[in-house]
């Protein structure tokens, strides 16, 4: 499914694969909100892991199929 045409007014973002490799450094750096304590669902689309939460960081680091990197954070704790 195109997440472009999503029925919903919410911002939206996605990631498009291309045939082109990366050449340089990366130029965005993104932040995603887990929906689940854990990035299970991420990896299972593609990503892998970096880094682990560890004492004050605790979010993991990941990396898209091309080495990009980006950090997941697990949803809000309530209480």
């Amino acid at each position: 499914m195109d997440p472009r045409s999503a029925r919903s007014d919410a911002e939206s973002i996605w990631v498009n694969r291309v045939p082109e490799p990366r050449v340089g450094a990366t130029r965005v750096h993104l932040d995603l909100r887990l929906a689940d304590a854990d990035p299970a669902a991420v990896l299972a689309a593609g990503a892998r892991s970096v880094r682990e939460p560890v004492d004050k960081a605790h979010w993991w680091v990941l990396a898209d199929p091309e080495g990009n990197e980006f950090c997941a954070f697990p949803p809000p704790t309530t209480g």
